[in-house]
Formats: C-alpha cells, structure tokens, sequence
C-alpha cells in the first residue's frame, strides 16, 4: 500500500487514468462530502471485502481509498 498525495490524484485525474476512488467512510458523512465520482463503501460496514470484491473484480485495477474530508 501506498499514501498519494491530494495533488497525485488530480494529475491521474487529469490523465484521464482509469481508478476506483474509494470512500470508506459512514454513508452520512459522504453525503455530506466526497470526492465526485468516488463511491462509498464504509469501512465498518460488514461484509466490507466482499463488497470491495464486487465492486472491483479485477485485482490488477488501481484503487485509490480514502477516509477523510477531500479537502
């Protein structure tokens, strides 16, 4: 695993490279902030890894996972 920077992410972005941003915080705070087009799979949820595995089949793809304010 690997800490990126706020500015990593924005020139991925700008890239147009293909990521999954992952949000693992608690559905009310990520509706009240996220990155946009991250999606939301809490942490504390059960059966997190199963749901991480559904979403991202592909165990090559680049997931970049955050748990705190994008700001």
């Amino acid at each position: 695993m690997k800490t990126i920077t706020k500015e990593e992410i924005q020139k991925l972005i700008a890239d147009k490279q293909e990521f999954v941003l992952l949000n693992a915080l608690r559905p009310d705070s990520f509706a009240k902030v996220h990155i946009p087009d991250s999606v939301n799979i809490p942490i504390r949820l059960e059966g997190f890894d199963e749901n991480v595995g559904e979403l991202i089949p592909n165990k090559e793809q680049l997931v970049i996972t955050y748990c705190t304010n994008p700001d």
